[in-house]
């Protein structure tokens, strides 16, 4: 198996993603990652947003072709077709502003940010634009040819056209030939953190300048590659436009791995490429986004040609991969690929030296060929004589050679490549359903019946159907159940296998499971039995009943020596002392709700909990998988041959590797952020405080932590500081509403926290909802000025017996009445801490008790005419009193 795990590396796992936003196709021409982890698609239809859960669209005046986010802002460029721009948020929401509209009808298909200006490229114009300075610069081409690329390398400014490659500055663009690999000009130039320079032309051409002077081309990118964009240290990524993705060794050139069909990617035509901040690469096609993440623990075994079918069990015999499918038994292999060359060489050969009969037979033969020649002269024989004979022409002299040639046809063979491969075990044609090793041989239970392969034959056990096979390992026995739950008992004897007595073969058997020495209990729908076995038969049978509502088929499996049957709704122990079954609330609170569970072939069990997937061993330790989660459910679990391996088959019928030593969690982390916040009727960016007033005492708030592998699995909690006595719950809801704040002093608190337990907090949001108008001082100031207008009104009535009683009694009541009623308010609001009538009823009688002594006083006073009230007084009234 060790050669298996280090030859055979695997694919890389992709997660697919589709914005599924009606109107919306998938035509990307860029994408882009601002600072908090958020993803800018540049689409054919406008800006999508994406954070691993939610899609957004951003409508544009055109279609979307470039893009580029400043790193020191955030703030995002947009190219579109004779329009650029930027993203802006308002009180609408995110939307995009024009800088200036193109007086040429072309696209702006790159964008770049360099300082603080930012370059626009057409086919026949170059802008740059400096928001600081409010100042827009247009170039043309010098040399009259298109436009083809613009980039930056080391601050400076490059330009590419379809003949040269230019060094821009605000004196104008001068040839340069810094960055020509062949004799195309560059496309675009990117220096890696080893300090090797990445470049590719404008024909397709991948190639490295090393640090050492030499320029490394990547040769089978050559017409092929789009883009590229930079891993880490040593890799890079190559899109291309039928190729798919080429991994690229960014030292050497070298292709070390490719992401195509074949290996899950939906389509190979590459429309745009780029890396995220957890080095996650992302291709964008034809069928919306893939994300693929080299740095994954986990690799895909099932992408190899050959295999068939859903892929059902696996099993490691004897140093190789056996995978068991609908269709059949497949054994992974390491395959050599040749080409076969045909040619003809000139091969030299000695002739043969004549005998004396073959001489005499060729005189013989000569000799009849002259005197067939003097009869057929005739006449015309008679004039030759007539005429004189012609000299004889030199001959030369008779030579004979030893050796001739002939042509032989030579076939060649050269080594082309080696892969893995699925080859199909031909003696098994119908569904493989199990896979066990038993005393060195491997059984394979089918729909056709039960076989053994030795390694070298495949020979048939049985004709029925098998569905499970449960080993009985003491002494060579093992058990099967069909696909009709129908169970047999087999005995392995030197080289044949005996099929031996069981009681159980017309029940319904849904399992069996081996305890110790000759006790064994099978699963029904509705009991669990444990029985002894002997070569006669069953000895005793004690039966006990389960509560089994969703006909689930218990894992049996054995925890510090204990016995336990689990279901996805409990834990049910069994006690050897008391020969009892009882639910073990315990163990449900130790390792969780076991929501999915299965067997392990070597021991122990799996359950998955809702969140993530955990192995229980047989000592009772718990071995906790957080990158499994993203598989939920799983067809077949089973430990691998290394120390912490898991091989495993999803739903999606993909067989994965889980790598020992690999899970290195702090690539997931993404940072906790606000969104956007929408506070005094407008959305706003994140600041720190917010005024509001008392009418608009409403604050929403969006949070996000981008999570595009869906493995993190978020949730948030807040705390309203000065209201809420505590955190909320824990929620996968994003969304904050507060709505209704009595005036006061308050912050939000926010945190989150992951699927490994990490949390994050945010730094709170100051809100300071203002006191309504009636409680404010000035409107104090003016209660008081009123009420003391009215005393005094009051007060004068009174000491003059005004003849209108009834004007004066009125005023008198309704004067006081006003003082109480805001006596009573002011001095309720320092108590209000009523939550129910009752209290409220309590707090009001007590406001009033402590008030009705200060009601007495006033009314006596005023009714009295106690005060002195010379305000009003006039001539007429000081000649009267004198």
């Amino acid at each position: 198996m060790a050669y298996l795990c280090l030859g055979q590396k695997g694919d890389f796992p992709i997660k697919n993603h589709n914005a599924s936003i009606p109107g919306v196709d998938n035509t990307t021409f860029d994408m882009a990652f601002d600072q908090n982890g958020l993803m800018y698609i540049a689409n054919r239809s406008g800006i999508l947003r994406y954070d691993g859960d939610k899609w957004e669209f951003i409508k544009t005046p055109s279609a979307a072709e470039s893009i580029a986010i400043d790193s020191m802002t955030n703030k995002i460029y947009i190219g579109c077709h004779a329009s650029y721009g930027y993203l802006k948020l308002t009180k609408d929401g995110l939307n995009y502003f024009e800088i200036k509209k193109s007086a040429v009808d072309e696209s702006f298909f790159s964008t770049k940010i360099f300082g603080d200006s930012v370059c626009f490229l057409s086919k026949s114009k170059l802008i740059i634009y400096n928001e600081r300075k409010n100042r827009i610069v247009h170039y043309s081409s010098p040399d009259d040819s298109e436009f083809k690329a613009v980039f930056i390398v080391d601050g400076q400014v490059y330009v590419s056209t379809a003949k040269e490659s230019y060094k821009w500055t605000e004196l104008g663009m001068q040839k340069s030939n810094d960055w020509v690999a062949d004799r195309y000009p560059p496309k675009e130039v990117t220096k890696a953190r080893n300090g090797n320079y990445i470049i590719l032309d404008i024909s397709g051409k991948v190639f490295i300048n090393h640090v050492s002077g030499r320029l490394i081309p990547v040769p089978s990118t050559a017409g092929e590659a789009i883009e590229f964009d930079l891993v880490n240290d040593s890799l890079f990524v190559v899109g291309t436009q039928d190729l798919g993705c080429l991994m690229v060794d960014g030292y050497t050139g070298k292709i070390v791995d490719k992401i195509d069909y074949e290996s899950g990617l939906p389509d190979n035509e590459v429309m745009d490429i780029e890396v995220d901040w957890s080095m996650g690469i992302w291709i964008a096609h034809q069928f919306g986004f893939s994300r693929i993440d080299p740095g994954a623990p986990v690799k895909c075994l099932s992408n190899y040609e050959g295999i068939e079918g859903n892929l059902l069990a696996e099993i490691n015999y004897r140093g190789d991969m056996f995978v068991g499918t609908s269709s059949g038994l497949f054994k992974l292999v390491y395959d050599s690929v040749f080409t076969i060359n045909v040619s003809e060489n000139r091969v030299k050969v000695r002739n043969k030296e004549k005998t004396l009969e073959e001489d005499l037979a060729e005189q013989h033969t000569a000799i009849e060929s002259n005197d067939k020649d003097e009869k057929g002269k005739g006449l015309f024989g008679i004039f030759r004589k007539l005429l004189p004979e012609p000299e004889p022409e030199p001959t030369p002299p008779a030579s004979r050679s030893d050796y001739s040639y002939k042509y032989e046809t030579v076939k060649t063979k050269t080594f082309k490549y080696a892969r893995w491969e699925y080859k199909k075990i031909p003696e098994i044609i119908s569904k493989c359903n199990s896979l066990i090793e038993l005393d060195g041989v491997l059984l394979i239970g089918t729909n056709l019946g039960l076989f053994e392969y030795n390694g070298r034959y495949i020979s048939r056990i049985s004709d029925q159907s098998v569905k499970q096979i449960i080993p009985f390992e003491e002494n060579g026995e093992f058990f099967t159940v069909s696909n009709d739950h129908q169970a047999k008992r087999y005995l392995k004897h030197r080289h044949q296998y005996i099929e031996l007595e069981f009681d159980y073969d017309d029940a319904f058997v849904m399992s069996i499971y081996h305890d110790h020495g000759d006790s064994i209990w099978i699963v029904t729908p509705d009991h669990l039995v444990l029985t002894g076995i002997t070569s006669q038969g069953i000895s005793s049978t004690k039966e006990f009943d389960f509560p089994d509502r969703y006909l689930d088929r218990p894992t049996i499996a054995k925890i510090n020596g204990d016995l336990y049957f689990v279901t996805k709704e409990a834990y049910f122990h069994y006690s050897y002392a008391n020969d009892t079954l009882t639910q073990d609330s315990i163990i449900l609170a130790k390792y969780g709700q076991p929501v999915e569970h299965q067997h392990d072939p070597s021991g122990g069990f799996w359950m998955f909990d809702g969140k993530v997937w955990k192995l229980i061993e047989e000592d009772g330790s718990m071995v906790i998988y957080p990158y499994l989660s993203l598989y939920p459910e799983m067809r077949y679990l089973s430990k691998g041959e290394q120390k912490g391996e898991v091989d495993f088959i999803d739903e999606n019928n993909q067989f994965y590797r889980y790598l020992a030593g690999d899970d290195r969690n702090d690539i997931y982390q993404s940072n906790i952020f606000y969104k956007h916040v929408y506070a005094e009727s407008q959305y706003n960016s994140y600041r720190g405080s917010f005024d509001l007033s008392y009418d608009e005492n409403y604050l929403s708030a969006e949070i996000s932590q981008p999570d595009y592998l869906g493995l993190l699995k978020v949730e948030f909690q807040y705390h309203v500081e000065g209201m809420d006595k505590g955190w909320s719950a824990w929620t996968t809801d994003n969304h904050i509403d507060l709505d209704h704040l009595p005036d006061g002093k308050y912050q939000l608190h926010v945190r989150s926290r992951d699927i490994f337990g990490r949390t994050q907090t945010m730094d709170p949001i100051a809100i300071y909802i203002e006191p309504p108008y009636w409680q404010t001082p000035w409107f104090y100031f003016l209660e008081v000025a009123i009420f003391a207008f009215l005393v005094a009104i009051s007060t004068r009535l009174n000491q003059k017996k005004a003849q209108n009683r009834f004007l004066t009694e009125g005023l008198t009541i309704l004067t006081i009445v006003l003082i109480i009623e805001s006596m009573q308010s002011v001095v309720g609001s320092f108590f209000a801490i009523a939550s129910s009538p009752i209290l409220d009823f309590i707090v009001n009688l007590s406001v009033a008790l402590l008030i009705f002594p200060a009601e007495l006083f006033l009314k006596k006073l005023i009714k009295s005419g106690g005060l002195s009230m010379d305000l009003f007084k006039s001539d007429s009234d000081l000649e009267e009193k004198e």
